[in-house]
């Protein structure tokens, strides 16, 4: 009787200490997962789907700017941004779908209950039973995390590449990346157009370029890169030919730096190449005149060549301002990217020349209209940025373009000086014909311009033209 006893009191011991390791084990285990948590700053959910109910840790609630309070299904679904509704929701269907059973994992906006708007990343997975089911009264278990500061970080880095590709496309040259690493090779656009090629007519390859050169050129354009990547040379600056797909050649200046990894290795050759095969031309002929020039007496021949070099400077100067206003008139930037990509381009290059402050606001997605709208805008957009510097004597000028129902809508509105509406035809004697021609544009395609003013308030241009071909 005793032994049995004993029997049972030891085994119950065991049971108790079982049930304490397991307790402790437990513990650990939330311990270990609150610390994750914390440290990651990830929150935990788990949906209760049939009563509605939601259970949070402290860092989830914090994402979704609600630490206190009870949650619910339809308040979390609430704090879904209202353009993004529809794809959590399809996502999330797809999820508890027991005939799918689809990952759910979706980057999306949240509104907090304070107004502020968040990005987050969501993960998560329905719980089913071996039937098919969702298990029990039906839940969804997932983390969250804020990627709000990763999303700006991209935006940023999206904008900043946005702005390189401007400036190549406003100095019009071609663009090329080597990665030394993987051999691979990046030519732009306007690198393979400047051969005559579209960008899916040349493979971007090494071979590519040797392909390219002119024979008498090959040897020495290839030593020089060498040569660079050896560091016998601390500058690459070299001038070759290119075969252009019409057979000819281009005369090509190309400019290259290094790019090094945090080791200080070098990694990547980054460059551009300028056509100056009109540079090129002049010189020649220039050389041709000094060489006529040398049969003629020395009083006549140090005539001739001073004058000479005044023509060399200004046919520099007259090619330079003929490519200004042709870029001003119809940007290439305007026929490859659009309109949105041009006002940026115009307005960088007008805030560096004028210093005005211009911020330019595109209400993304913006397809691309007409071009006939497109090119009417971008003159209207010059047209306004001019008053505003030359007339207005404004400081800051904010340009934004939208869509309202059919039409496109663009306002620019600067904090000049501003001028008495009731004036405005004695205005238009003094300052010219550009809100005229402002106003003709817009109505050439059947839409209309509207100015407000008053002095000291600045001006606000208001232009809406309907959608077309």
């Amino acid at each position: 009787m005793n032994k049995t006893k004993s029997k049972k009191s030891v085994k119950s011991g065991e049971i108790r200490r079982a049930q304490q390791q397991l307790g402790e084990t437990f513990r650990l285990s939330e311990e270990r997962l609150r610390l994750v948590s914390e440290i990651g700053e990830i929150g935990f959910f788990d949906a209760n789907l049939v009563a509605g109910t939601v259970i949070a840790n402290p860092q989830c609630r914090r994402i979704w700017g609600v630490p206190k309070g009870k949650l619910t299904v339809s308040k979390v679904n609430e704090l879904t941004h209202p353009d993004d509704r529809e794809k959590v929701s399809v996502a999330f269907a797809r999820a508890i779908d027991p005939k799918v059973r689809s990952d759910f994992a979706i980057e999306n906006r949240i509104v907090r209950p304070d107004g502020q708007v968040r990005w987050i990343a969501l993960r998560g997975s329905a719980l089913f039973d071996i039937g098919g089911n969702s298990m029990g009264a039906g839940r969804f278990v997932g983390v969250v995390q804020d990627i709000t500061e990763r999303k700006r970080a991209e935006k940023a880095l999206r904008e900043s590449e946005e702005r390189f590709q401007l400036a190549m496309l406003g100095a019009n040259d071609g663009l090329w990346d080597w990665n030394l690493m993987t051999g691979e090779v990046y030519y732009s656009p306007r690198w393979k157009s400047m051969l005559g090629y579209a960008d899916e007519e040349l493979e971007n390859s090494p071979n590519t370029w040797k392909s390219l050169l002119h024979p008498e050129d090959r040897e020495a354009a290839l030593a020089r890169v060498q040569d660079f990547l050896e560091g016998r040379i601390g500058k690459y600056e070299v001038e070759f030919r290119l075969r252009h797909k019409d057979g000819q050649y281009v005369d090509i200046l190309s400019r290259a730096f290094m790019a090094r990894d945090a080791r200080g290795k070098l990694v990547r050759l980054v460059g551009t190449h300028v056509d100056v095969t009109g540079r090129k031309q002049a010189e020649e002929s220039l050389r041709s005149y000094a060489m006529l020039g040398s049969e003629l007496p020395d009083e006549a021949r140090s005539k001739v060549g001073a004058r000479l070099e005044d023509v060399d400077r200004m046919i520099q100067d007259v090619s330079r301002r003929i490519r200004d206003i042709m870029a001003g008139l119809r940007p290439p930037v305007l026929d490859d990217f659009g309109l949105s990509a041009a006002l940026r381009w115009h307005s960088d290059l007008f805030a560096k020349r004028t210093g005005i402050s211009i911020d330019v606001r595109v209400a993304e997605p913006f397809p691309r209209p007409g071009l006939g709208q497109e090119m009417a805008l971008f003159r209207i957009a010059q047209e306004a940025l001019l008053n505003a510097s030359k007339h207005a004597g404004a400081k800051e000028v904010a340009v934004s373009l939208g869509r309202t129902g059919d039409a496109i809508l663009m306002t620019i509105a600067d904090d000049g000086k501003g001028f008495d509406m009731n004036k405005l035809s004695t205005l238009r004697k003094e300052s010219g014909w550009g809100l005229i021609i402002m106003r003709e544009k817009a109505e050439s395609l059947g839409g209309h311009l509207r100015i407000e003013s008053s002095p000291g308030a600045g001006t606000v241009i208001t232009v809406e033209i309907p959608e077309g071909p």
